[in-house]
């Protein structure tokens, strides 16, 4: 597993506009791109958080709230859509199929048709590699608009004396559709590790 990026907090959510904070917690990041796919990337690991119950340091009622709106989100079915672009598409195999993706002799062919795989109770599974393509335009689509808010220490600057001061910077995301952000609520906090998916198209 990675390492996360980013602790996330959602300000205020009023209407089709949401502020989101993000605190870079990895040295090796430098900025928070102010980006339409980062802006439907917060949106869509937001939710996939508050399903998941991925929400770590955050009081119990939060974790309810979360998971309740997550379960009852009027938007769900496009944000499940969205999510399976940017994670991947997981399908079934069959065990041969398991068997010779990780066997020594499977070809480099082979396995690049897949971002990963595995096995769970006697069942296998790969995941097909992120939609790049086909996010990126959805979150045009979706996103009205996203600027960047009350920076501190963003981007980050490394002749800065104080390394304790972690960069921060508000996302503030305008979407055509209110109803995508249900989900997000004022004390909303998880960690990220969501990154610019234009560089891969």
């Amino acid at each position: 597993m990675g390492s996360d990026l980013f602790r996330v907090r959602v300000l205020q959510r009023r209407g089709p506009v949401a502020s989101v904070r993000y605190t870079i917690v990895h040295p090796d990041v430098f900025a928070v791109e102010d980006s339409k796919n980062i802006a439907l990337q917060t949106l869509t690991d937001a939710y996939w958080k508050c399903r998941e119950g991925y929400l770590w340091d955050v009081p119990k009622p939060v974790l309810a709230r979360a998971s309740a709106l997550a379960k009852d989100h009027p938007r769900k079915a496009q944000l499940e859509r969205w999510l399976t672009m940017a994670h991947g598409e997981q399908i079934e195999l069959t065990a041969e199929e398991y068997a010779t993706l990780t066997s020594a002799s499977a070809t480099d062919e082979q396995r690049s048709r897949y971002s990963g795989w595995g096995s769970s109770n006697d069942r296998f599974h790969a995941w097909l590699p992120t939609d790049y393509a086909g996010f990126v335009a959805a979150a045009e689509e979706a996103i009205t608009s996203v600027r960047l808010e009350d920076p501190q220490n963003h981007p980050r600057d490394e002749a800065m004396d104080d390394a304790s001061v972690n960069p921060a910077v508000t996302l503030v995301i305008t979407v055509g559709d209110g109803a995508l952000l249900n989900h997000l609520f004022s004390g909303l906090e998880w960690d990220s590790r969501v990154y610019d998916f234009e560089g891969y198209l």
